[in-house]
């Protein structure tokens, strides 16, 4: 997001800063202070609304300036940013309240109590706002054709968004948000969308419709990780979440819809999971993978639910592995997974073998970011072409990172010029899909940004990243 762009957004949402910092906090303390005070000479009421409203502005000014502050300085300096968040945030409503006294002498009386207990207020609130601004807005992004073939990009958030290429765009209404979605193929007739949502259902939804097939409770929390595929001729989804079991469902067939109970638990990881896929030796899908809090990976049988798989993620110091994305290479299938330590691990899961660790090159372009606490991987996705296999990676940092599977190297960063660039095209990602374009295959992420960003990719070997 642009700063002009970023701008915009704080100026539709200010009235309702205004309000809450207003009525919420302001307001309060001068009441308080004018009632609990005998001291004469106080002015009139419109006096002191016209205090609150100028404290008020001057502390939602010091709360943006915080807050863009900190992400300016975060990637050159972060322990000086945080310092400087901290104390705009905490000094802010303190300063403003100081000049609007001094501009206002007879407003309110010369305590010093309110100095003590606004930074308190305006702690509380900034941190409330983060509350509603640190989810991101999009929480996964895929690709599923309609019955003609055509590519409608769905969007998990507070509802399911489906769009085509034309702007079409359709919402379907969900109990509660969003947070993961998987195309299901193998019924015949309209293509389906499985969504997970924070209830811990699923539901089957048709596309480009929108309405409701079936849906299904699957015991595992929030569901955060849908993946699908067709098993023994069979459509079969899988999901996972903050609670520790993988729920492996056969949904029924589009016919009128309706619920079923056919849901087999996979339980193994200690803690939650925290990436799925689907694997297969020859290129199918015979065995479900996940990772979790435990740093281990595991395979399912998605008959039985038996765990077929077992290997540690090697050599994760910090964190937790976050995705997982089946790629190919030198002809073998093999399990990319993401860490929050930044690197990516090529694993075999026949064997555990770690065959290749991916990590950014210690360049001055990336290291400031990547050294602030930036740097974990949230999403990968495989694009494969005539030329090649390469890896999309997205997560705590700016842009896309494009990894050349065939070499192992970083191909290019998609979206993202350096430290220096501070018009990123997309950044803080968490889902990503590819679509085929006009002139190539284009990178679709979702996550931190406001809209899902379009990145037409160029794998040309010119374009490789010095």
């Amino acid at each position: 997001m642009t700063i002009t762009e970023s701008l915009r957004l704080w100026l539709r949402r200010a009235p309702g800063h205004l309000l809450r910092r207003g009525i919420l906090g302001v307001a309060p303390v001068v009441v308080l202070a004018r009632v609990t005070s005998d001291q004469p000479g106080l002015a009139d009421t419109p006096v002191a609304a016209l205090f609150v409203l100028l404290v008020t502005v001057g502390w939602l000014v010091t709360d943006l300036a915080a807050v863009r502050l900190w992400q300016a300085l975060v990637p050159l300096a972060p322990t000086a940013a945080v310092v400087l968040r901290g104390v705009l945030v905490l000094g802010g409503p303190v300063g403003a309240y100081l000049l609007a006294r001094a501009v206002l002498p007879t407003a309110v009386p010369g305590d010093v109590w309110p100095l003590l207990v606004l930074p308190v207020v305006s702690a509380a609130v900034h941190l409330a706002d983060l509350g509603r601004v640190n989810p991101p807005h999009h929480f996964a992004v895929r690709v599923v054709p309609d019955e003609e073939g055509e590519p409608w990009v769905a969007v998990a958030g507070r509802r399911v968004t489906l769009t085509n290429r034309a702007g079409v765009a359709r919402r379907v209404a969900t109990k509660g948000s969003a947070l993961s979605l998987a195309p299901v193929t193998g019924f015949p007739g309209s293509p389906l969308l499985a969504a997970g949502g924070g209830g811990g259902v699923v539901a089957l939804l048709r596309v480009p419709r929108g309405d409701v097939v079936a849906t299904q409770p699957v015991g595992v929390g929030p569901v955060r990780h849908l993946r699908s595929a067709v098993v023994g001729g069979r459509p079969v989804v899988a999901a996972a979440g903050e609670k520790g079991p993988v729920a492996i469902w056969r949904p029924p067939a589009p016919v009128g819809g309706g619920s079923t109970d056919g849901t087999v638990l996979c339980d193994g990881h200690v803690g939650g999971v925290s990436g799925l896929e689907w694997f297969g030796t020859s290129g199918g899908d015979d065995v479900l993978l996940s990772v979790g809090a435990d740093h281990v990976l595991r395979g399912w049988d998605p008959a039985t639910g038996a765990q077929v798989v077992e290997h540690p993620v090697p050599d994760v110091r910090t964190g937790l592995p976050r995705a997982l994305c089946r790629v190919r290479r030198d002809r073998r299938h093999l399990v990319a997974v993401g860490a929050d330590d930044g690197a990516i691990r090529l694993l075999d899961p026949a064997t555990g073998e770690l065959v290749q660790r991916l990590e950014v090159p210690q360049d001055a372009r990336w290291l400031p970011v990547l050294s602030s606490g930036g740097g974990a991987i949230h999403a990968l996705c495989a694009i494969t072409t005539p030329d090649g296999t390469y890896l999309a990676a997205g997560g705590d940092f700016p842009g896309v990172q494009l990894w050349d599977l065939g070499t192992g190297t970083l191909h290019q960063w998609v979206g993202w010029n350096g430290v220096l660039d501070t018009k990123a095209a997309c950044g803080w990602i968490r889902s990503l899909a590819v679509r085929d374009g006009a002139t190539g295959p284009e990178l679709l992420t979702a996550g931190y940004d406001e809209r899902v960003t379009i990145l037409p990719l160029s794998l040309a070997a010119a374009d490789r990243a010095r």
